[in-house]
């Protein structure tokens, strides 16, 4: 069965792939710090191997996850964003409630961020909106609560 590709957007593919070479470039030195670990004796008995090894492991991991990120990735291309409807990499003005009007970026789980009004396709709100157009209303059940939205643009 062929997996559907994540769609993310440019900005979080170059972030991606400066985070993949900055975590090579670590690993390098890590790897270094190892080995002087191994040479220095007994790996027992010896602190510095431990933290370059745990060093190494959560460097190669991270590594194995964006590559696979990347590679199950389609970059969401401005002639996607039509403003017609939402989707991915959309910015989408929001008013949930009776709150004042606010503008949201959806984007995919591994972008989402709160403080910088980025919101998961995943999450309750983003999964109620993709899709729709300037003008819909939805009900979106957060944390057991009900909220109505309205978008009123997308940029």
């Amino acid at each position: 069965m062929k997996q559907e590709k994540v769609k993310i957007t440019q900005k979080e593919k170059k972030r991606l792939e400066k985070r993949l070479n900055d975590l090579k470039k670590k690993e390098a030195r890590y790897m270094k710090s190892y080995i002087a670990a191994v040479k220095e004796g007994d790996e027992r008995e010896c602190d510095a191997f431990y933290l370059a090894k745990d060093l190494l492991e959560d460097a190669s991991e991270q590594i194995i996850e964006i590559k696979a990120l990347l590679k199950n990735s389609e970059t969401v291309k401005n002639s996607e964003l039509s403003g017609q409807k939402v989707g991915i990499g959309a910015c989408v003005v929001l008013k949930i409630g009776d709150s004042k009007e606010s503008e949201y970026t959806i984007v995919h789980p591994v972008e989402a961020n709160p403080l910088e009004n980025k919101i998961s396709s995943e999450s309750p709100i983003g999964k109620a909106i993709i899709g729709k157009a300037p003008g819909d209303s939805i009900e979106a059940s957060v944390n057991e609560t009900m909220l109505t939205l309205k978008i009123i643009a997308i940029r």
